[in-house]
């Protein structure tokens, strides 16, 4: 429709204009709008056309042709004009147009899964159409065969599950193995090529000053992960740690090694501040380097990327950060767990690269206090989700409510319990506890809640509402917790502390201007109390535009990283990789509350109704969330559908010889070999009659003589561990190479 004409009929936003002024803000303009409104007054359709129609042709003129050229479809009863003309019917855009946006990386099929099914193709093709299809059944299946024709995007793959339905063919595409397939070259291909390499005394250095500093000893495995990131010298590592593991925190160990050898550093993920704080390594988000690539810095200058949270990258970012790694000579170290959260987009290649490369994995749990926690949370790693959820009610962590409404309100009384007795201050409210949840919509009502439980308790002091994008509003006020949703780099404009994604705050002010004042709480031990404020402005365009929510809860995807003293998690809607992250946030007490009516089918809960007793209710609850838990599958490769893995890189020895350095020395040991034994041959003709004189037991009853060892084969052997050394023989005091 010509914008001439839009802007002819679209007489609230001339009104608005006039009240507000062409240059008003965003808020200033809904207020303008809001004033202007009117009532809708109910009046026939038929009735307006006519002068809908004379509104119309004073601007275009012609509004029959307008029409035509602007929704073509199938010919009028009149017969219409001929298929070229307009109105002669659906404009279908050519196979290679539909293909390039069903099959788009970004929105298309593959955006978020790595396969999908042709009755997926069918509603995508359709969807895709414009203007439509013809009536007849068979046309959008032809299309769709001509989609899957165009070269270059789908790949049929084999189908998984019953055929009975149909449209069942599966597919994927050839973005998506081209990015498996280079995360697997990369991860090959730079294993064990000297990259960023450390000697081991200077890793056991490191690990030394960080246990000085830190306060404490890290754990055996913990240091063996520590060697191994640092000497083992693969261009690409991956290392797997259960909850609670500390693998953030020793890549502040890793850190002190890179610095003290000038190896430069730099850390990706999708939360930036947290590996930061954890170890000390200057990060920014995956998406940042994405870009960095796209204009063609890529990562010039660092010597070691480290991607935390490496599951939640998907396989395309993978390869593209790899690709710009092998370019820059940058070692790549993923850390992350794959019974966590997973990729948004379609993942599988920390796994991958982790089996690919034999990297380590750290089991120890050192956050949860509570040994039955930590218990129910080892049998969680096994599968049996189950019989962690049992464990977790025997122990008083787990709580079964009816409805979804009853468990959120449990959940907030024992929130504002657990706050006034111990967390009355509304900054160690941030540091000590936190409410979760997986889907937005219940983090909303759970913030809403806890937040006129404050109002109504009177802790809290003026507010104001703001207008949020959608048509949603955001009330804060001064007392309020909030969580900074978007990054602010005030200190790049000189304006103060960074106020970054992912902060939680107090509001401890409001002015004239509708401006939040946000003011937290960073660690600093050389500050009274161990911590120091910073504090920022908000001003309200941002808060519009959604800088800012209520931070009393967050989804659990947020709070990977968090470390406090006790959780409270709505279980509905978490699936496994998100109920144990969630499961896991606090040391000394995380609890879950299930609700039944919510969790069971429609078929069950007609079946059985509601729970006659707390113990039925528990039982169901369980056995709901343990059947929709058991639902989860982890990310894989989807090529390996398609033919065999590659085997995993064999492990170096940790001193291996390269193959012209072993044939000079196996020349060089069968030369000193022949020369001894021609030296022994001649000693042995001049001295054998006599030597058999006088010590005739000495000979060798066999005849054979002893042969000096390959140069393939060991020279020592392992002594026992409780073997002394013997006199004479000193004891080597050098560090082993951990972890290889």
């Amino acid at each position: 429709m010509p914008a001439e004409l839009r802007d002819a009929f679209s007489r609230r936003a001339v009104l608005v204009d006039e009240k507000a002024g062409a240059d008003a803000s965003r808020t200033e303009k809904q207020a303008a709008s809001m004033a202007t409104k009117r009532d809708k007054v109910d009046v026939d359709a038929t009735t307006m056309r006519d002068s809908w129609r004379e509104r119309a042709e004073a601007v275009v003129g012609d509004v029959d042709a307008m029409v035509a050229a602007a929704a073509p479809g199938p010919p009028g009863p009149d017969g219409g004009a001929d298929v070229d003309g307009p109105g002669g019917g659906p404009r279908i855009p050519p196979p290679a147009d539909l293909a390039a946006a069903v099959f788009d990386p970004k929105a298309g099929l593959t955006a978020s899964e790595k396969t999908f099914t042709r009755a997926q193709l069918l509603a995508a093709v359709a969807n895709a159409l414009e203007f439509g299809i013809d009536p007849d059944p068979g046309s959008l299946e032809w299309l769709c065969d001509d989609v899957l024709e165009v070269a270059g995007y789908a790949v049929r793959v084999p189908t998984l599950g019953s055929t009975v339905m149909s449209s069942t063919a599966r597919y994927t595409t050839q973005d998506i193995l081209d990015a498996e397939e280079a995360v697997r070259v990369q991860a090959l291909e730079r294993f064990d090529t000297g990259t960023a390499q450390l000697t081991p005394d200077q890793a056991a250095t490191a690990i030394d000053v960080f246990q000085v500093a830190a306060g404490f000893e890290l754990s055996a495995e913990q240091q063996a992960a520590v060697t191994r990131v640092l000497t083992a010298g693969q261009g690409i590592d991956a290392l797997v740690g259960v909850a609670g593991a500390g693998k953030s925190t020793l890549m502040e160990a890793c850190r002190i090694g890179w610095d003290a050898t000038g190896t430069t550093h730099a850390g990706a993920t999708l939360a930036a501040q947290q590996l930061h704080d954890a170890s000390g390594i200057p990060t920014r988000t995956v998406a940042a380097w994405l870009a960095e690539n796209e204009n063609g810095n890529g990562l010039r200058g660092v010597d070691v990327l480290v991607v935390d949270e490496a599951t939640m990258v998907d396989d395309r970012a993978a390869a593209l950060l790899m690709g710009a790694a092998a370019r820059a000579g940058t070692k790549v170290v993923g850390i992350g767990d794959h019974l966590q959260l997973q990729a948004i987009g379609p993942g599988g290649w920390f796994m991958e690269t982790h089996r690919l490369v034999q990297g380590l994995t750290l089991t120890e749990n050192r956050r949860q206090e509570d040994a039955a926690e930590r218990a129910a949370l080892d049998v969680w790693r096994t599968g049996d989700h189950e019989l962690t959820l049992r464990m977790l009610a025997e122990g008083g962590r787990l709580h079964p409510a009816e409805s979804a409404d009853e468990a959120r309100s449990q959940i907030l009384m024992a929130w504002d319990e657990l706050r006034l007795q111990e967390w009355a201050d509304p900054y160690d409210l941030i540091t000590n506890m936190v409410v979760l949840a997986a889907r937005n919509s219940d983090v909303d009502a759970l913030n809403l809640g806890a937040q006129a439980i404050r109002r109504q308790a009177g802790e809290l002091g003026a507010e104001h509402t703001y207008a949020l994008p959608g048509g949603d509003t955001l009330t804060l006020a001064v007392g309020d917790v909030v969580r900074v949703r978007k990054n602010d780099y005030r200190s790049r404009r000189g304006e103060g502390p960074d106020a970054l994604n992912g902060y939680r705050a107090v509001v401890t002010g409001l002015d004239d201007r509708h401006r939040i004042e946000i003011t937290w709480r960073v660690t600093d031990t050389k500050a009274p109390g161990g911590y120091r404020e910073e504090s920022a402005w908000v001003p309200a365009q941002k808060a519009t535009g959604g800088a800012l929510s209520l931070g009393y809860a967050m989804t659990i995807a947020a709070s990977l990283g968090l470390t406090c003293n006790t959780s409270l998690m709505f279980g509905h809607g978490a699936n496994a990789f998100v109920t144990y992250p969630g499961i896991t946030r606090a040391r000394r007490q995380n609890h879950l509350w299930l609700p039944l009516a919510a969790l069971e089918d429609e078929r069950t809960r007609a079946r059985l109704g509601e729970a006659r007793s707390e113990k039925e209710r528990l039982e169901r609850a369980i056995d709901a969330f343990a059947r929709f838990l058991g639902q989860s599958r982890p990310d894989g490769m989807v090529s390996d559908l398609l033919r065999e893995p590659p085997a995993p890189a064999p492990l170096p020895r940790q001193r291996e010889l390269s193959a012209e350095e072993a044939r000079a020395e196996s020349e060089r040991r069968l030369r000193q070999t022949n020369t001894s034994t021609a030296k022994a041959a001649r000693a042995k003709s001049v001295s054998l009659s006599h030597r058999r004189a006088e010590r005739p037991s000495s000979v060798n009853r066999t005849g054979s003589t002893r042969r000096r060892p390959s140069s393939s084969s060991p020279t020592w052997r392992p002594a026992p561990r409780n073997a002394r050394c013997p006199p004479g023989r000193p004891v080597s005091t050098a560090r082993s190479p951990r972890g290889n």
